[in-house]
């Protein structure tokens, strides 16, 4: 059975839809971005621009976040009523988004949301710690999910890296 939250679903809508992929670095000039939209229906590129340069990964790393936690939703290790501590970390982050109090608790389902509607890095934080201990032990866990995904080029550090809104 699919739940509403499901990484099949993600997986799902994603190939369902024009995937766009979009890199941009600080000071880039429209020449330099790297973008590639790929329509999963029909197997072809749409638009391809610089598409092996290496950028800053943006809100790739919210749509693995929630991969990640999908997958542990789908494992049974999760559940979307569990809830998870707010750190000094996760409530220091900015943009905050959600504006999460340290020593506060938040469930799994809220999170999902506010990672899906606002992409709140103090959200992705919390998951992140919650699910692996810290924002470095999640990178890697996100890494190892992208690998079996099959993107091999991709390098994912800490999940808010560079996600400016």
């Amino acid at each position: 059975m699919v739940n509403r939250f499901s990484k099949a679903r993600l997986v799902h809508w994603l190939s369902a839809t024009l995937v766009i992929l979009a890199g941009v670095a600080p000071n880039d000039t429209e020449a330099q971005r790297a973008l590639l939209v790929y329509d999963q229906t029909n197997e072809r590129v749409v638009v391809s621009q610089n598409p092996r340069r290496l950028a800053y990964p943006a809100s790739l790393t919210k749509v693995m976040t929630l991969f990640v936690i999908f997958d542990e939703l789908e494992s049974g290790a999760l559940a979307l009523s569990d809830t998870w501590e707010v750190s000094n970390k996760a409530s220091s982050i900015v943009p905050t988004k959600m504006g999460l109090r340290a020593g506060s608790s938040v469930d799994v389902e809220t999170v999902i949301k506010a990672l899906i509607v606002k992409s709140a890095n103090d959200a992705a934080v919390v998951a992140a710690e919650g699910i692996s201990g810290s924002e470095s032990q999640f990178a890697d866990r996100m890494n190892t999910a992208a690998r079996t995904l099959g993107m091999s080029d991709t390098h994912l550090g800490m999940i808010i890296l560079y996600t400016g809104v």
